[in-house]
């Protein structure tokens, strides 16, 4: 009999992403995509802000990052 166990370690972080200037939403999720395109980073997302604050620019985001790994 072979027995082929396998565990999945999740490890979710959150991060805070600073820019130097105010950006609308739009713009910082393209300088975000833009810098993990090209990472080892497969699976991020933008955390979208639901307060009245979200309607102008900011300088700063939050991103999730899920790391999953079979050992």
């Amino acid at each position: 009999m072979i027995n082929n166990s396998y565990i999945e370690v999740s490890s979710i972080s959150e991060y805070i992403v600073a820019f130097d200037d105010y950006y609308k939403t739009n713009t910082r999720e393209k300088f975000i995509t833009a810098a993990l395109n090209g990472s080892d980073v497969a699976n991020w997302k933008i955390l979208m802000r639901n307060n009245p604050a979200s309607d102008y620019p900011s300088d700063f985001d939050v991103v999730m990052v899920s790391l999953n790994m079979l050992c």
